[in-house]
């Protein structure tokens, strides 16, 4: 957790906090809100240097105000080597993050409204870092009556929370990993 309670903590130091604490997954939960109140549902991102769609784009927009993780570097090493350990990393990291956007989606899936085509893509920068598997979890828009509606019921939340517990668990299962507790 990068916080216990209802304060900001800027986007870099989001990442910067999970680096530091040995993170094994990042995931980042929002419910924002979009120009149009059209749009209702919930979806999953993950990293990508462009948007899949308009949408998107736009609330990575609105989200970023940081754009600074790249990859490990390792100072004995030729630039060559550099490069090709921080692919590495990356291609890892990438593939664990679409591992656990797949889980989210498939959690939600039975129990929370989702957009059509719900893991999305886009250069979120909390979902930067080369080394942790990010995922960012759009909970539904406040710009929609019927989602804020929804965000508003305890029940509601406690079955996101549900759901994102079973993703979750999900992920580190079939990654090998177990969870402490």
């Amino acid at each position: 957790m990068t916080r216990a309670g209802d304060h900001f903590v800027p986007l870099d130091g989001r990442v910067e906090l999970a680096q530091q604490h040995g993170a094994s997954l990042f995931i980042s939960m929002h419910a924002d809100a979009l120009h149009s109140p059209q749009v209702r549902g919930a979806s999953v991102y993950t990293h990508s240097h462009g948007a899949s769609d308009s949408q998107t784009a736009d609330l990575a927009k609105t989200e970023n105000s940081a754009d600074r993780y790249g990859g490990p570097m390792v100072h004995s090493a030729s630039p060559e080597v550099q490069q090709i350990l921080a692919s590495l990393v990356t291609e890892e990291t990438r593939k664990g993050s679409a591992h656990m956007a797949q889980a989210v989606v498939s959690a939600f899936n039975s129990r929370v409204l989702l957009l059509p085509h719900p893991h999305r893509h886009a250069a979120f920068a909390v979902l930067k870092s080369a080394q942790i598997p990010s995922v960012l979890v759009e909970m539904g828009f406040m710009s929609n009556r019927m989602d804020e509606a929804a965000l508003r019921q305890a029940g509601h939340r406690a079955m996101v929370a549900g759901a994102m517990r079973d993703a979750v668990n999900r992920y580190f299962a079939s990654a090998g990993v177990g969870l402490a507790g």
